[in-house]
């Protein structure tokens, strides 16, 4: 995945508001239909737009799961990134760490990071 400047404070607002409604359609007008997602250390790699929503629909993007996971603004590598949470009884917990790069206006990659010790 070639590097990429980082997303605009408006892509990452609109980012942030499709992920805590749940949205996965706003999502995927954000991502280019070629975005390149990887998330080690799990074997987690999606080639495409459709792949990784599919995915997100089927995880922490189903309805049911509306309150149960949230976005937040954060940074990393000097840029910013997408703290994912999700909750549990004990409160929120980490769940995973997205940073976003953009080429030519769209989303077309995000390195993710879900092993919650190294958030």
């Amino acid at each position: 995945m070639a590097d990429g400047p980082p997303p605009t404070a408006e892509q990452i607002d609109r980012l942030l508001d499709a992920w805590n409604a749940c949205d996965a359609k706003a999502l995927a007008k954000l991502l280019a239909s070629d975005v390149r997602v990887t998330m080690p250390p799990d074997a987690l790699w999606f080639a495409s737009r459709g792949a990784f929503i599919s995915f997100l629909q089927r995880t922490l993007l189903r309805a049911d799961m509306r309150g149960q996971s949230r976005a937040r603004l954060t940074a990393a590598c000097g840029q910013p990134a997408i703290l994912v949470e999700v909750a549990s009884p004990d409160g929120w917990q980490r769940g995973g760490l997205l940073v976003p790069v953009t080429r030519r206006g769209i989303i077309h990659g995000i390195y993710g990071c879900t092993d919650a010790a190294l958030l």
